[in-house]
């Protein structure tokens, strides 16, 4: 299932979390953590189990970012299984090691929910474990959150994001490796949408299937970048269908250019990323 653009929305705003349900996410995260305040936790709780119930729409997909474990998470799952529809996945943030996954299945577990679980890595610690954290049985996916782990770092932050190219493309290394998906962290420049598009095209360089959206503004751009051109999906196309009549051969040609094993993949991957079956 696609993950191009993933859109946070505040989970104690039960208008805009029902308006963000007609946006043109493929994802919709509702935020019980950073974007509440401690004093409307509750309050918060209460309206995501409620938008969670009344919510029958097959797109976007809906997930909750819940609270860490020891600090409001535990609260934030037994509030979730209240809902007459459980959301798809859990985005448990802060995540050191596959120790705190395990912690969040087993709390899903006893309550009952059924939902997978996203991890996000925005520490010094998670990013050294990711490879492991991303093996676990239970998670479909891993989010970098850089606001986080350039804090973690002490990185002051400046207009040359290159001081975070190693994270990434570790963070989409590992999730490729586990084959689960990977999505970009957040461009925070909500009125630069050609920074943003810029942003976004080096995050589906370093291999991620798609970036978090902090405005419905940011969803077109991401759906744009991170859905292959008509071009590439009709050589992706002609490169599958070639295959086929060349009998099994594990090097053609095809106008000219040889077709080898990695360049198969690449035209699998580029009709996986528009939604087409791969024979």
């Amino acid at each position: 299932m696609p993950t191009r653009s993933v859109l946070f929305t505040p989970g104690d705003e039960i208008t805009m979390m029902r308006k963000s349900l007609e946006s043109d996410a493929d994802v919709l995260i509702l935020d019980l953590e950073d974007a509440v305040a401690l004093t409307a936790k509750d309050e918060a709780r209460k309206a995501v189990s409620t938008v969670l119930t009344e919510n029958s729409n097959a797109r976007p997909r809906v997930w909750v970012r819940i609270n860490p474990l020891e600090v409001g998470g535990q609260e934030d799952i037994s509030s979730l299984a209240t809902a007459e529809t459980a959301p798809e996945n859990i985005v448990v943030p802060m995540v050191d090691s596959i120790g705190d996954i395990q912690d969040a299945a087993n709390e899903l577990d006893e309550m009952g929910l059924n939902s997978e679980i996203i991890a996000i890595i925005e520490t010094a610690a998670g990013l050294t474990a990711v490879e492991e954290i991303a093996t676990h049985p239970q998670l479909t996916g891993i989010i970098f959150g850089a606001e986080d782990f350039t804090a973690d770092m002490g990185i002051i932050k400046l207009e040359d994001t290159n001081y975070l190219s190693y994270a990434r493309s570790r963070v989409a290394v590992a999730g490729a490796a586990a084959a689960i998906a990977t999505i970009d962290t957040v461009y925070t420049d909500i009125e630069n949408l050609e920074g943003l598009r810029t942003d976004a095209r080096q995050a589906l360089n370093f291999g991620f299937d798609g970036k978090v959206a902090i405005h419905p503004v940011q969803l077109s751009v991401l759906n744009d970048v991170f859905t292959p051109s008509d071009t590439d999906i009709t050589w992706a196309r002609e490169v599958l269908s070639a295959r086929s009549e060349a009998g099994g051969k594990g090097v053609f040609e095809l106008n000219g250019q040889m077709i080898d094993a990695p360049i198969l993949s690449r035209a699998e991957e580029i009709l996986h990323r528009a939604g087409e079956s791969v024979e």
